[in-house]
């Protein structure tokens, strides 16, 4: 059974294969005919641009919106005034910035001349174009700091006077991050990433519930043979099944086998053709 939210992007968009959604033929058929039709590309921090990846920058939005791509995920912080500041960790960045207030991030230029993603631009981006969705990756020293990224999240929303929990799909690290946020968020879909905690299927099925989270997010290239043997299990428990540390099209293939319903990707040439 799958998920609400995922209900709701796949009906807004698929992008599978590389395919333009929202224009012209949507039935996004993968060329492997026992592969799933349905598989959602979601650009990795952003999408590389000019060979570089993990820039998390606001030029890679508009050149996948241009292509029909509608899922991005952005790896954020909080700044040294507690702002959300879109950076994986400091890549392109000359000397590096950790501590800098907003406004000094507000200026900042990466590597290329890319303007980085904030909230100000996020909140704005959501807003005008209401058929993207975002997965956000904190990327704070602790899960409980990770937790502060989410709350302040949430709050946007009620600074920005917009409600866009449909929108945004927070990921969760932990037990302790996610006790930190349940009562103090509402976003419609959280999904749990096996990135930073090593949980057995059975505490990701306690303390995860399915009907507050999309899915199951996994590590492609490190997957252990408990959580792959485990993959059909969860799938039956109703969590859809996102894969990251995709590093090539032979991944994303690999990632389809074990029944990946979504792939996080740099590159969008790594996808299927249709």
């Amino acid at each position: 059974m799958r998920k609400k939210i995922l209900n709701f992007i796949l009906a807004v968009c698929v992008c599978a294969a590389g395919s333009a959604c929202g224009q012209g033929d949507t039935s996004n058929e993968l060329s492997d005919k026992n592969a799933p039709t349905e598989l959602i590309a979601i650009l990795h921090a952003g999408g590389e641009l000019d060979g570089k990846s993990l820039l998390n920058c606001q030029e890679a939005f508009y050149a996948y919106y241009e292509k029909g791509y509608r899922f991005f995920e952005y790896d954020l912080k909080l700044s040294a005034d507690g702002k959300l500041i879109g950076t994986h960790s400091w890549e392109y960045l000359a000397d590096g910035y950790d501590g800098m207030d907003y406004q000094e991030f507000l200026s900042l230029r990466l590597d290329g001349g890319y303007t980085p993603v904030n909230e100000d631009w996020l909140l704005d981006t959501l807003k005008t174009y209401p058929d993207v969705t975002v997965i956000v990756d904190a990327k704070m020293s602790t899960t409980l700091q990770d937790a502060e990224v989410i709350k302040r999240l949430h709050d946007l929303q009620a600074i920005h006077g917009v409600d866009l929990t449909t929108r945004i799909i927070p990921e969760v690290f932990s037990v302790e991050m996610w006790d930190a946020i349940k009562e103090e968020t509402s976003f419609s879909q959280y999904l749990f990433s096996r990135y930073k905690e090593y949980y057995s299927i059975g505490t990701i099925e306690q303390s995860f519930p399915t009907d507050k989270f999309v899915g199951v997010a996994l590590p492609y290239d490190y997957l252990d043979g408990y959580y792959k043997e485990n993959i059909p299990y969860l799938k039956g428990l109703g969590y859809s099944i996102f894969m990251f540390g995709i590093n090539g099209a032979e991944d994303v293939g690999g990632a389809i086998d074990l029944g990946a319903d979504a792939v996080y990707v740099d590159s969008v040439e790594w996808l299927p053709t249709p």
